[in-house]
């Protein structure tokens, strides 16, 4: 949505669609469906970080990165609620009933115009963190695979050091990035396709780096039977970078998947490459694809690796009571079972 500064050329551009709803039309029922997705949403944000924040799996420079990335939803959840009484019809950006339809335009008659800034400051604010968070996301991915760099370079003893001050400086150093990029969109001063490219470009450069990462640590690990070649501490973290890069994989590919489906949507909006009549529904999705995507990403992260997805089947009650009967039928197993079971388990200990 386009606002236009009356007797300026000033312009603001909020990642909404649609402002001055009607009570009496469906965007009440719409906002209470998404209310009740937000606060699901924010459950399982809540538990997938404090199930990460509890794991000893990764790296803490890497927990502390994805914990701060996921948890920056919250920026975007509240700023939507600021915003949705606008969207709704209880509050109105000026004296107009008329309900303003739009993502983006260049054209001035079709942008809202407004008697001044002070009068959409409450749209202003929200917006820009709501920009905040959507880039914050991509370069956020992407120094998340930089930590993975500092693993692999400091091979030798980046498990036994913390380092905490490489987290905390690429967690510092995505908001620097992300903060200019929020101020410059929310006030129209990158075009259109641009915007899109920077996204786009994010997720090439993501790819670009998991790859070399996949090479680099697959090269060593191959190298792990040599003798001599590794030390203990080496092979533990030539595996552990493995891992991350295959739990980076899935989560990549719910990322690429948001990214095209919402780049598109996007494009056929802006160009009128679809009917009116399936605007406003198409629209509707690239907001949920925004503020709804760790439904998606959190679920993914979660049941990519096996201690967080067992943490997470025990905190929700209808899995805890299936994986409850499956322990309670393994003990019910005969001792000749049981033996058989952990000489099994004692041989593949030492292969």
């Amino acid at each position: 949505m386009i606002l236009l500064m009356e007797n300026t050329k000033n312009t603001i551009w909020l990642p909404i669609y649609s402002l001055n709803g009607s009570l009496n039309n469906f965007y009440l029922i719409l906002a209470l469906f998404e209310l009740i997705s937000y606060f699901l949403t924010a459950i399982l944000v809540l538990k997938t970080c404090k199930i990460i924040q509890k794991s000893k799996h990764f790296h803490i420079n890497m927990n502390i990165l994805v914990i701060g990335l996921i948890s920056q939803w919250f920026e975007a959840f509240v700023s939507k609620l600021a915003i949705m009484p606008y969207q709704v019809g209880i509050l109105s950006v000026d004296n107009s009933k008329s309900t303003y339809i739009s993502w983006w335009t260049s054209e001035l008659s079709d942008m809202v115009q407004v008697p001044n800034f002070f009068q959409v400051l409450a749209l202003y604010l929200p917006g820009l963190f709501i920009w905040h968070y959507i880039y914050s996301m991509f370069i956020g991915v992407t120094c998340v695979g930089v930590e993975r760099i500092f693993a692999t370079y400091y091979i030798r003893d980046y498990e036994k050091t913390p380092r905490k001050h490489i987290g905390a400086g690429l967690m510092v150093l995505t908001h620097c990035l992300s903060f200019p990029f929020s101020y410059f969109m929310v006030n129209n001063r990158i075009s259109f396709i641009l915007a899109d490219t920077l996204c786009i470009a994010c997720v090439g450069a993501v790819c670009v780096v998991y790859l070399i990462l996949w090479l680099v640590n697959e090269r060593h690990r191959k190298n792990l039977t040599a003798r001599g070649a590794y030390h203990l501490a080496q092979q533990f973290q030539v595996k552990e970078n493995i891992r991350h890069i295959m739990l980076a994989r899935n989560i990549i590919s719910c990322a690429t998947f948001f990214v095209a489906v919402t780049c598109g949507l996007l494009m056929t909006i802006v160009l009128d490459l679809i009917p009116i009549w399936l605007k406003n529904p198409m629209a509707q999705c690239i907001e949920n694809c925004i503020f709804l995507n760790p439904l998606l990403i959190c679920s993914v992260t979660l049941f990519s690796v096996p201690a967080w997805k067992n943490e997470f089947c025990q905190s929700i009650p209808i899995f805890r009571k299936f994986r409850n009967e499956s322990i309670t039928v393994r003990k019910s197993l005969g001792p000749d079972s049981d033996t058989k079971e952990y000489f099994n388990q004692l041989k593949n200990a030492w292969l």
